[in-house]
């Protein structure tokens, strides 16, 4: 899916879009038709903060469809697995570089 940054909230959230509620809404009717169990799932990474914040209100508004999901990017959950941010994108960062 397309990134397509428009409304930035005051709290730091983005708006997503009806094109991509449509999308996800026709995936959520698939997953309904083959009765398929589903996680969502949004990890840390380096991507821009406009696009982070996409992917998490994706990630709520799966959510709020009534679909299990892991938000790992945000700070509380990184706070709970113990992680440093930095650490993981330097490590994240030198796998890249290693497989090109």
């Amino acid at each position: 899916m397309t990134a397509n940054v428009k409304n930035l909230d005051f709290d730091g959230t983005v708006e997503i879009d009806d094109f991509q509620k449509g999308e996800l809404d026709r995936l959520f009717d698939y997953i309904e038709d083959e009765g398929l169990e589903v996680l969502f799932i949004n990890t840390p990474s380096f991507k821009s903060s406009k696009i982070q914040q996409e992917l998490s209100s994706i990630l709520k508004y799966c959510a709020d469809n009534g679909y299990n999901t892991i938000d790992f990017s945000t700070r509380e959950m990184l706070e709970k697995t113990g992680k440093d941010v930095s650490e993981i994108v330097k490590k994240i960062r030198k796998k890249i570089i290693l497989n090109l």
